[in-house]
């Protein structure tokens, strides 16, 4: 799931309508400041020809805005030759489709699959994700391409030689390039790596613990700060003492060095998405257990690591977070699933900048607990790119509705249940 602020002060969803492993659609629906539903439109270019879509995640989405009012859908397609492709749409701002384009394998031997992407300070857009032939081998993948959708280059990057390297998430900065953060998986570490406006690699940190334990780093999950720190959200092993495992926040420099590392109680499922606010802080995104069932969860961070305070909204089902925008009042937007006995539903909670949404809600009592720098390992490791040749083709979706009803679930609040048709991821 992805969400965004309209100019009008309205919202953008979008996600994943069926099965988002194989026959599944894009899917986008604009809602007013209130939470009413504007319109919503399903996309589909490619028939359904086999092969599936290569591994870790499936049909990731993302949503980002364009300085023209519209925006950019970019995700997986599936399929050509029976491999999955990168397939970006630019949207207008009532739904239209102004242009389609899918990037595919120029051997037509690997999968392209597309987690992430962001608007990079010279006008160009940045696609993250992975690229493979199946399961057991796959690379971190980047693409730049311009505002129409010409190529720019397109690259797969490796870290000491790890085939099984993945990326989760990209945050631009000034000079045109932008952090790039996955995980190592065979090693258990976590990796930050900076590149230029060409691809080309500049430094690259991995952070790991000094005693055998893991980080890894979440979706949607890096933020960079306006000094020009950045702060990481991820999950690792709990070193305080108390076993288990659980969410960790980092601040790091401009070079990759950490400031600060903090452990997170009470997001015990992990840290789903983090938002810059307009005042500088960061908005933490997650899920909180509760008994037998799961809420959403939100907590406002500062720069330095201060938690000021904690919300879970939810009611006596599964509900839980997937991504959240920053609303121009200071508040927020949040999105998520709410599964019950019918179903599930897509759950939306609009709050001000004090977390409240004045329904069903609760504090939730974050508590942040500061990690001696001494425990954990920061290596300087070698990432070598290598340029993939891709094919770009020009295609024509098919676009669709889907009837959507919402539900207010307070009167006089700002929450919403929106029941869709089909299951969103």
């Amino acid at each position: 799931m992805a969400a965004a602020t309209t100019a009008d002060g309205g919202f953008l969803l979008a996600g994943i309508a069926g099965n988002p492993y194989n026959t599944s659609d894009f899917y986008l629906m604009k809602t007013d400041a209130a939470g009413n539903v504007l319109w919503n439109r399903t996309y589909n270019v490619l028939q359904k020809d086999g092969g599936g879509l290569p591994p870790e995640g499936g049909r990731a989405l993302d949503l980002v805005p364009t300085p023209d009012g519209g925006f950019l859908l970019a995700g997986s397609a599936c399929c050509y030759g029976g491999k999955a492709v990168a397939e970006v749409l630019k949207i207008g701002a009532s739904g239209e489709v102004l242009w389609n384009k899918t990037y595919r394998s120029s051997s037509g031997s690997i999968h392209i699959s597309i987690r992430r992407a962001v608007t990079t300070s010279d006008g160009d857009f940045l696609l993250i994700g992975h690229s493979g032939l199946d399961a057991t081998s796959y690379r971190m993948f980047a693409a730049k391409i311009g505002p129409d959708g010409t190529l720019r280059w397109s690259r797969t990057y490796d870290a000491l030689g790890n085939a099984l390297d993945l990326l989760r998430d990209v945050t631009p900065t000034p000079d045109g390039g932008a952090l790039l953060v996955g995980e190592m998986f065979q090693a258990g570490v976590a990796l930050a790596f900076k590149i230029d406006a060409d691809g080309n690699v500049d430094w690259a940190r991995m952070y790991g613990q000094q005693f055998n334990g893991f980080i890894t780093w979440e979706p949607h999950t890096v933020v960079r700060l306006p000094g020009g720190d950045f702060v990481l959200a991820g999950f690792g092993d709990d070193l305080r003492g108390l076993g288990g495992s659980g969410p960790w926040v980092l601040r790091a420099d401009s070079s990759g060095n950490l400031r600060w590392a903090e452990f997170v109680s009470h997001f015990f499922q992990g840290i789903r998405d983090t938002v810059p606010l307009s005042d500088g802080d960061v908005l933490l995104v997650g899920v909180a257990w509760e008994e037998d069932f799961r809420d959403m969860a939100a907590a406002k961070m500062t720069p330095d690591g201060v938690v000021q305070w904690g919300r879970r909204y939810g009611r006596t089902y599964d509900d839980s977070a997937a991504a959240a925008a920053a609303a121009p009042d200071g508040g927020f937007l949040l999105v998520g699933l709410s599964s019950n006995v019918s179903g599930e539903d897509q759950y939306l909670v609009r709050a001000d900048a004090t977390g409240s949404s004045g329904c069903l809600e609760q504090d939730l009592p974050t508590r942040v607990t500061p990690i001696d720098l001494n425990t954990l390992f920061i290596g300087t490791p070698t990432v070598q790119a290598t340029d993939v040749a891709l094919v770009v083709d020009a295609l024509s979706p098919s676009v669709g509705t889907l009837a959507t009803q919402s539900a207010i679930l307070c009167s006089d609040a700002m929450a919403w249940r929106l029941y869709l048709p089909l299951v969103l991821r």
